[in-house]
């Protein structure tokens, strides 16, 4: 029989209200088992479609892996292709970097036979040399003060307080002081810095055979613009014709790091970035003085008797100023294909015209002017001994005259 609380629970349940709240209550069981498991087999369909996901895009990256190793293979190819192109060029055209190398390799050569002085071109690596040379055709250079036979003679006491102290021999402006006093001790002008004399003779010494005696000391050129330094104007000629002028202006004492701008000098017009990875500064302004440093270049380059060689100006308030003259230079000389192929045609067209003018009864190599000019070597101090190279001298009426 059952308990009196079994009857009375089985009695309450079958009260209307109570019946109905069970019979919504399994009503709503049912419909959450049966979402649940919907919901389950959502999860798992969103799992599954995850994996498919992961899976998929697994492939893609393989995918992209394989196109980017095709395409790697494939850039590889083309440049290697281009470097076989770009050697099968050089090799079929001579260009201004294999002539460049060429005279950089004969002068090496002459100098370690003992034969340096031989060659007429030679005598244009040395400074004091050169400034006497272009003052007999009638250029300005810097005033030069004092001049030393050797770094341990060198005394600053009698400079005035602003001057440029040089080596006579050497590259890449590796032995240039430009120095002023200030408050009684020397400045660097292109760097601010302070330094001593004897720290100038032992940067000197530790150059070595980059910076050759004799040594001494110049006026600081002033720039036209104002600048503190004055911007270097180069103009690569070839007898005769100027190639390419190259507007650099210092940055600090390294010479890679200064800015660079090339220049058609037939127009005048920027090259661009014919050297690849050079420093450019196409902001370095045009001189005014452009043309008359391009004739005057013409005129050296007639005077010197060379297919090439690179002459180095300055545009001062007073004027412009010869700086140097360089054979064989020696910094970064790697051009664009196009660009290397033109001036190393125009180094041959150069070499045939100076041919033409030695078989007509040119003097070979340089030809001095009739301008007064000044030698500057200290007694002793003549590199290969300077004294007894031959000079030829001429007005200027025939040989230095011509532009081709």
């Amino acid at each position: 029989m059952p308990s009196p609380r079994a009857a009375l629970a089985r009695t309450f349940a079958r009260l209307p209200p109570v019946a109905r709240r069970d019979a919504e209550i399994r009503q709503l069981s049912s419909v959450v088992r049966k979402r649940s498991r919907a919901l389950v087999k959502q999860r798992e369909r969103a799992a599954d479609l995850q994996a498919e996901i992961a899976d998929l895009r697994a492939q893609v990256r393989r995918e992209q892996e394989k196109a980017a190793a095709s395409d790697k293979t494939s850039r590889e190819r083309l440049a290697r292709l281009k470097a076989a192109d770009l050697r099968i060029s050089r090799a079929a055209e001579p260009t201004f970097s294999t002539l460049l190398a060429q005279q950089r390799a004969l002068y090496g050569r002459l100098r370690d036979s003992g034969g340096h002085a031989l060659h007429p071109m030679s005598r244009t690596e040395y400074k004091l040399h050169n400034m006497a040379f272009a003052q007999s055709h009638g250029l300005r250079t810097a005033q030069v003060f004092q001049a030393w036979a050797t770094v341990d003679e060198i005394s600053l006491d009698a400079l005035p307080d602003e001057f440029v102290l040089k080596s006579d021999g050497g590259s890449s402006a590796h032995a240039v002081f430009p120095l002023r006093r200030v408050d009684g001790s020397l400045t660097r002008v292109d760097t601010g810095a302070r330094v001593s004399i004897d720290d100038i003779k032992d940067r000197i010494r530790a150059l070595g055979d980059r910076a050759r005696g004799p040594f001494f000391a110049e006026t600081l050129l002033a720039s036209a613009e104002g600048s503190l330094v004055p911007d270097d104007i180069k103009v690569y000629t070839f007898y005769g014709q100027p190639g390419q002028v190259l507007l650099m202006r210092p940055a600090g004492t390294r010479r890679r790091d200064a800015g660079r701008r090339y220049l058609d000098p037939a127009t005048g017009a920027d090259l661009g970035e014919v050297i690849p990875g050079a420093t450019y500064k196409p902001d370095i302004p045009v001189p005014d003085r452009l043309p008359e440093i391009l004739a005057a270049a013409r005129h050296l380059s007639l005077a010197s008797g060379s297919d090439f060689c690179r002459f180095d100006f300055y545009d001062t308030p007073d004027g412009i100023h010869f700086g140097e003259i360089t054979p064989a230079p020696g910094d970064p000389q790697q051009y664009r294909l196009e660009h290397d192929l033109s001036l190393g045609a125009r180094w041959l067209d150069a070499r045939v015209r100076v041919l033409q003018d030695e078989a007509a009864g040119r003097p070979r190599g340089l030809v001095w002017g009739t301008h007064p000019h000044e030698w500057h070597y200290p007694s002793g101090s003549e590199p290969d001994d300077m004294a007894n190279w031959p000079r030829s001298v001429s007005t200027c009426d025939q040989w230095c005259v011509r532009m081709s």
